[in-house]
């Protein structure tokens, strides 16, 4: 590990670029012990068991060793929902990172928690069923443009398509400035209207809507069908220099480190031993075996 360019994860247990991890907020430590990806992961894995966003928050900054402050995630909530990203909420992480950055707060560790993991999920499950109640859908127009159907009330299921195509395809980025999530509004927009086409049965309209779902495609760089079968290439050249990265040296004393490739050589001994005896008139013949005498 190159100490002037990475940092160690402690999750995955690999070393990567300063880039791959986020700003530390406690005093003297630069960078979090865990990677942005490692993060992502974990706090999905609480959310997906604890059910809340508050309650994984709060077991991800235990593990990262970060205080969960009350008037911090009191204001991370507002921008988390409040946001007008509709459609793809902010990091939950990094959003709480910058809220103790902003409100100046001097971070030492996670003793300095004012609440405690099951107050937070009482608190959380109130505050959910609260704002599921209320939907914005003049937010909702600002964002994705009026959609309406022939009776001119809102076209819910349009809206409800467009949050779940632009959810789905930018689930993994981790951060998106405002033009890209903008990009990828209009994508979903244009699967949108491709869903549309094919319901209605118009071939016309189903040629412009694939014509244009593909530019946008495109455009983001998500049309690429062959990525898999180069991906598969990819890792058989790989495969191959570490083969020859890793061929057992005579020293070696360690034969587990090689018992992947172990015998390998043994494969090609016989052809081996021919192409020498063609090449340089050699007379070396395998021997016989005694029950061929």
């Amino acid at each position: 590990m190159n100490r002037m360019t990475e940092a160690y994860c402690s999750n995955c247990q690999s070393s990567k670029s300063f880039s791959n991890f986020h700003n530390h907020v406690v005093i003297g430590k630069k960078y979090l012990p865990m990677c942005k990806t490692c993060c992502n992961k974990r706090i999905k894995e609480y959310i997906q068991k604890l059910g809340n966003d508050g309650a994984a928050l709060w077991c991800l900054l235990a593990e990262l060793g970060i205080p969960f402050l009350r008037e911090v995630w009191e204001l991370t909530q507002k921008i988390i929902f409040n946001s007008t990203n509709v459609g793809r909420k902010p990091d939950l992480l990094l959003t709480y990172l910058r809220t103790i950055k902003e409100l100046g707060i001097v971070v030492e560790g996670f003793w300095q928690s004012n609440i405690m993991l099951d107050d937070l999920i009482d608190i959380n499950k109130k505050e959910k069923q609260e704002i599921k109640e209320v939907i914005d859908w003049y937010e909702q127009i600002n964002i994705w443009g009026k959609f309406l159907k022939e009776d001119g009330s809102i076209d819910e299921e349009a809206y409800n398509y467009l949050n779940f195509t632009f959810s789905d395809y930018t689930k993994d980025l981790l951060e998106m400035d405002a033009n890209l999530i903008r990009r990828y509004r209009d994508l979903a927009k244009a699967e949108l209207r491709k869903r549309k086409a094919d319901e209605s049965g118009d071939i016309q309209e189903i040629a412009k809507a694939q014509d244009n779902l593909k530019k946008m495609l495109d455009m983001l760089n998500l049309s690429d069908f062959k990525k898999n079968e180069s991906d598969e290439r990819k890792q058989f050249i790989d495969r191959i220099a570490w083969m020859i990265e890793e061929t057992e040296p005579a020293e070696e004393e360690d034969e587990s480190k090689y018992r992947d490739i172990a015998g390998y050589e043994k494969i090609y001994d016989s052809f081996m031993r021919s192409m020498r005896n063609i090449l340089t008139g050699d007379r070396n013949y395998p021997d016989i075996p005694p029950e061929g005498q």
